[in-house]
């Protein structure tokens, strides 16, 4: 039986969950709004489920991508593979047909390295990317935050080319030294994670900068807003930069440290690999377009080989 949910409390809902709609969603049908609601309930464990009901069908849902643009189904990622009483129990209690969604088991992986392996990975990986000269450092760079890992030097916040973005994982780091090539360039000034994202910016210290060149012209936007198909590449530490496109801009999943729920994070067709934690997002559509999008935070792997890279937006920090 399709369940249908009034359009009163739907908007009571959102204002519960303190969830404004973004530009992303309101691109999606009221319909596939409520549906994705629904999904949300059942991420976040706040929908009833009925008594009795077998715990091998109670679905934990990890996350949601929905229709969008030319795609037309609901990808529906769970902790284990599904039961037929539990993707049963998902199309019922949100009412999408079974022919429009994908359900299935699914897992989301940090791509940076342990402090504690990060000497180590730099001198097997030979990845790390010598300054310009000697205070001016390139999109891409292996860097490392001191007690927490190995990631990659996102893209620089602004025209000042003074600080940068990056994904560490963790909150509570602020004022943590930042090294690139064993000197220390600048510190931790903010980093979160919760439902905007991943995200820890950091502050270069004197005569460092960030290098704003991207394929030979300049970042000509530091907050773009993704869309679907748009053409991106990603500037990573360990597996270099990589071409793909925009395979979703309202994707939602759980932290796997923490099960926040994350919300209309963006992702690729291109998988990354660790220590690629923190690599900027650009899109270039154009020979002068050069907006940054995001910053990764890790890769969404299902059985079925369908595997994206999960980038917080940069208009959520």
């Amino acid at each position: 039986m399709r369940i249908k949910m009034p359009l009163g409390l739907f908007l009571s809902s959102m204002f519960v969950f303190g969830f404004a709609v973004s530009a992303f969603a309101s691109t999606l049908t009221p319909e596939v709004e409520m549906q994705r609601e629904r999904l949300r309930e059942l991420m976040q464990v706040t929908a009833i489920v009925p008594s009795g009901m077998e715990r091998s069908n109670v679905p934990s849902i990890n996350a949601i991508k929905p229709p969008e643009g030319d795609r037309n189904y609901f990808f529906i990622g769970l902790d284990s593979e599904p039961t037929q009483g539990c993707i049963d129990f998902i199309l019922s209690f949100t009412g999408i047909p079974s022919e429009l969604a994908i359900i299935e088991r699914g897992e989301f992986t940090l791509n940076f390295l342990r402090y504690e392996d990060v000497e180590s990975a730099i001198i097997e990986s030979r990845q790390a990317i010598e300054p310009v000269n000697s205070w001016v450092w390139n999109m891409g760079q292996v860097i490392s935050i001191e007690g927490v890992g190995m990631m990659t030097m996102g893209h620089p916040r602004n025209n000042s080319l003074t600080s940068f973005a990056t994904s560490a994982h963790v909150t509570g780091i602020e004022q943590r030294r930042v090294t690139a090539n064993s000197l220390t360039i600048g510190s931790v000034s903010r980093s979160f994670v919760n439902g905007n994202g991943d995200v820890a910016l950091v502050n270069l210290h004197d005569r460092n900068f960030v290098n704003s060149n991207v394929q030979g012209g300049p970042i000509n936007n530091f907050a773009a807003r993704a869309s679907r198909n748009d053409t991106v590449i990603s500037i990573r530490g360990i597996s270099g930069t990589q071409s793909s496109i925009v395979d979703s801009a309202v994707f939602d999943l759980r932290h796997p440290y923490n099960n926040i729920l994350m919300r209309n994070m963006i992702t690729t067709t291109s998988p990354a690999r660790d220590g690629d934690s923190g690599a900027a997002l650009i899109r270039r559509m154009s020979a002068t377009d050069r907006a940054v999008l995001g910053t990764l935070v890790g890769t969404y792997t299902a059985p079925s080989g369908r595997q994206f890279a999960v980038y917080t937006p940069v208009v959520h920090y």
